[in-house]
């Protein structure tokens, strides 16, 4: 009876050896404290992590991709090399910050645009291209291409002047708007920049908004007399969704009136 016993117990130990002895995978003890169970980034073993690329790409508005954005990108470069041309700034440095006003007729196109960017540099530069445009979206298109290093085939022209910031000649503009321009909205977005010639006292404002008749109106030049109470403007381009889209959209954007 005792020799069945001892071989039943050597055979279960057999039987438990085997068993350990098959198994080749190390049984991994389990973390113990306040980790225990926690699954986290890193590997063990010091296996290397998978690692996720980080995009750095910079977000870029949809509308600078259609046509109306590339068009006003460019004509900001034009005024940046207009201007380091005329006041022989720095090649290669952007100066210009945006545009303020833009006119389009049948045989030219002034716009004015701000050279704000850099320290002690403080212009307004109005640019006139002299050429036949077929119409505003022909403007557009051709903008998109354009060579702002070599635009000759444009006739291109500027005349550099200095943005002016008094206090009271910019609150007495405030001031007459509303009544001097009766399609004024004052709910709607506009956009409006002072400036001084260097040879001279006349205080002039380039102005753009989007009137109470749905339109965009912009002016390159108008003559504020701050004594007199009165703003004389020399000429003013108006348009509407219907008569072209992209040139809305350009002046949405001249206006940083978009999503």
């Amino acid at each position: 009876m005792k020799k069945i016993n001892r071989l039943a117990t050597m055979m279960c130990l057999l039987f438990a050896l085997g068993a350990c002895g098959g198994n080749d995978a190390p049984i991994e003890e389990e973390e113990e404290g306040e980790n225990s169970g926690y699954v986290g980034p890193h590997k063990k073993d010091n296996d290397e992590q998978e690692q996720q690329p980080v995009d750095n790409t910079p977000q870029i508005n949809p509308i600078f991709e259609t046509e109306s954005g590339k068009a006003f990108t460019k004509l900001c470069s034009l005024a940046n090399e207009q201007l380091i041309a005329s006041k022989s700034l720095t090649a290669g440095t952007e100066y210009i910050s945006g545009l303020v006003s833009l006119e389009y007729t049948s045989d030219k196109v002034t716009f004015c645009a701000i050279g704000d960017k850099q320290d002690n540099t403080n212009y307004l530069v109005r640019v006139t291209m002299t050429y036949a445009f077929a119409n505003a979206d022909d403007f557009i298109s051709k903008m998109v291409n354009l060579d702002v290093k070599n635009a000759s085939t444009y006739s291109v022209t500027n005349e550099v002047m200095n943005i002016y910031g008094e206090p009271q000649v910019n609150n007495k503009f405030h001031e007459l708007k509303s009544s001097k321009f009766p399609k004024f909205d004052d709910s709607k977005v506009n956009s409006q920049r002072c400036y001084k010639a260097d040879s001279g006292d006349a205080v002039y404002f380039a102005f753009t908004y989007i009137g109470n008749d749905s339109k965009v109106h912009s002016i390159n030049e108008m003559v504020l007399d701050v004594a007199n109470s009165n703003i004389t403007v020399t000429s003013e381009y108006e348009v509407a969704q219907a008569d072209s889209q992209n040139m809305c959209k350009l002046f949405d954007i001249i206006l940083e009136n978009y999503d």
